[in-house]
């Protein structure tokens, strides 16, 4: 995960140095998933098919969610001296979701679960959060 969101962003970044239009960005960002979805999917005899209503949900919520926090995300990269500004502030999503989960989903928050929240992912294998 790590290395895929570092040769990403680092890929998006090279290619707005290059003058890529960001529409080219946003189909390889779909393509190259799907392709590698349809792909694993076909080996694993994966049934695609769903209901009329499910998919007319399925686009609505891509166009509203998905893409735009795409097309905002990748002119963040473009706009950024350095991808890893842009990076630390979309990242910080962690933060809002906890948040939302406490106060709408009835989640919660203690001083172990806020720690585990905000620390770096590679401190998992130093500290024992058990």
């Amino acid at each position: 995960m790590v290395l895929g969101s570092v040769t990403l962003y680092l890929m998006v970044r090279k290619s707005s140095i290059l003058k890529f239009p960001t529409q080219f960005n946003n189909l390889a960002m779909f393509l190259v998933p799907l392709v590698i979805y349809v792909v694993l999917g076909y080996l694993n005899n994966v049934n695609y098919a769903i209901t009329l209503q499910n998919f007319s949900i399925i686009v609505v919520a891509a166009a509203f969610f998905s893409y735009l926090a795409n097309v905002t995300s990748l002119k963040s990269i473009e706009l950024a001296p350095n991808p890893g500004y842009s990076l630390v502030i979309s990242k910080s999503y962690v933060v809002f979701t906890t948040l939302v989960s406490f106060l709408f989903l009835g989640g919660e928050i203690t001083f172990r679960k806020s720690v585990a929240m905000t620390r770096p992912p590679y401190i998992r294998h130093i500290v024992n959060y058990n």
